[in-house]
């Protein structure tokens, strides 16, 4: 029996795991969050659908 350890992402994309700028992540993130909110207050909820997806990791503009 051959036991192989599965590994959730190829070890090529492990390694540029390092290379985010994190600071820059978390004040994104901070700024859609506090835009989201404020469209909610004003109920514009078409701008919250739209930042919320926005805020989807695959949309973040590194």
């Amino acid at each position: 029996m051959n036991l192989t350890k599965e590994r959730c992402a190829p070890e090529t994309k492990a390694d540029n795991w390092n290379l985010i700028d994190w600071d820059k992540i978390k004040r994104l993130v901070k700024s859609l969050q506090l835009r989201i909110a404020k469209a909610i207050r004003e109920c514009k909820y078409n701008k919250v659908k739209t930042l919320r997806w926005l805020l989807t990791p695959l949309n973040l503009k590194i």
